[in-house]
């Protein structure tokens, strides 16, 4: 009879794999094996997403999953895994989540004392640690101005090559060959005069050969040779607004965008 169908889908609307009309074992293998898999985060995520408080991170959209490996939990302090892992599930000893458990009659924020200490509201909306969300906001700056900071003086030590296009020929009874496209964008090749400007513990002005302005990135990347100018502005949201936050920071810079574009 073959496979029947199961849903109000159209006939031949959707595929079945046939395990038995496949490859070697080890693709068939394979293929079990994914199946398992998906079915069980299909499973995983119907029970996660019941659970509202906990499983919050469900709703996190356009949010680029942590990639844990054995080395990296090996590396890192145990209080970083514990913290990790507890803030995810949203069952840090919060204001809230001590009044939910019983071990308290208040679940106003230790801090402010004015609103409630939800692990949201601490992270990144309580008004008497500002200075503490500053001082996060710029240990994940320095890490991102060491990175660049290092790929500009490689970028800057290689020697620029112009590639020339070139043209393959091949005979009439052969196919020609496929390239090889590659994936990985080299943002920084082409020039060796790359400079780069942070505003890290000391106030930023925009490049004023090129632009006046007000406006500041937290940090600037440009090349005079190539004429390119790289912004990046660093934002610690809370996972809901990451999308809002983007926007943000998008329109904020679009005149100096327009501006830099028509300066060439």
């Amino acid at each position: 009879m073959g496979v029947t169908q199961t849903n109000r889908a159209g006939l031949g609307s959707t595929t079945n794999k046939i395990f038995s009309k496949e490859g070697p074992k080890e693709k068939k293998r394979d293929m079990v094996l994914e199946e398992v898999r998906v079915f069980e985060e299909e499973q995983r995520t119907s029970v996660a997403v019941a659970q509202a408080k906990q499983c919050a991170w469900t709703k996190w959209n356009d949010i680029e999953p942590i990639k844990l490996s054995w080395k990296s939990l090996i590396a890192m302090e145990p209080l970083a895994i514990s913290f990790l892992l507890r803030s995810t599930y949203d069952i840090l000893p919060n204001a809230t989540n001590l009044k939910l458990w019983g071990y308290t009659d208040s679940d106003l924020c230790f801090s402010c004392k004015q609103d409630r200490g939800t692990l949201r509201h601490v992270i990144s909306g309580c008004p008497k640690l500002l200075q503490l969300y500053t001082w996060r906001h710029n240990q994940v700056l320095e890490i991102i101005i060491k990175l660049l900071r290092t790929q500009c003086e490689s970028a800057n030590q290689q020697p620029v090559t112009v590639k020339k296009p070139t043209i393959q020929f091949h005979k009439e009874s052969e196919r020609p060959a496929r390239r090889k496209k590659n994936s990985e964008v080299k943002l920084l090749n082409g020039t060796n005069d790359w400079k780069i400007l942070a505003d890290l513990n000391t106030s930023l002005q925009f490049l004023a050969h090129i632009i006046q302005t007000e406006k500041r990135a937290e940090i600037v990347a440009w090349s005079d040779t190539k004429k390119n100018i790289l912004l990046i502005e660093l934002t610690v949201p809370w996972e809901d607004n990451v999308e809002d936050a983007h926007e943000r920071n998008k329109n904020r810079y679009e005149t100096l965008l327009a501006d830099c574009i028509e300066k060439n």
